[in-house]
């Protein structure tokens, strides 16, 4: 993270994938993948965001209520850029679920990600 915010993204990059051993597989994945969002880097950061939703964990809780739902977020915006609208779809409506009974300041968040589901599925249905 500190890397990160030291605007210095490929020592960030090692860094996490150095860290990247033991028993926390979703640590990593996280950090990778903001890292790799931060670069541009669309295709990496989908990998590793996707990696980090997807792998169970029983002590995951205590870093999903920092990072899940703005994955999914970012997954449904990196998606729907690249034209895949479904996966866009899926993430976007998981990160309305998760959020759904958020704090009302962050309620303006949700209206955007309802607007986007709505953006998604018009151009869906218009193929």
């Amino acid at each position: 993270h500190i890397s990160m915010a030291e605007g210095k993204p490929q020592d960030a990059i090692e860094q996490w994938r150095a860290a990247d051993v033991g028993r926390c597989t979703y640590c990593a994945p996280i950090g990778l993948g903001m890292t790799y969002d931060l670069t541009g880097d669309a295709d990496s950061a989908i990998a590793y965001f996707g990696k980090y939703v997807s792998t169970p964990s029983v002590d995951r809780p205590a870093q999903d209520e920092f990072y899940l739902a703005g994955a999914h977020k970012r997954l449904g915006e990196l998606y729907e850029a690249k034209g895949e609208k479904s996966k866009a779809l899926s993430h976007y409506l998981t990160f309305v679920e998760l959020w759904k009974k958020a704090d009302p300041e962050l309620q303006p968040m949700v209206a955007k990600v309802r607007e986007a589901i709505k953006r998604v599925q018009d151009t869906e249905g218009s193929r």
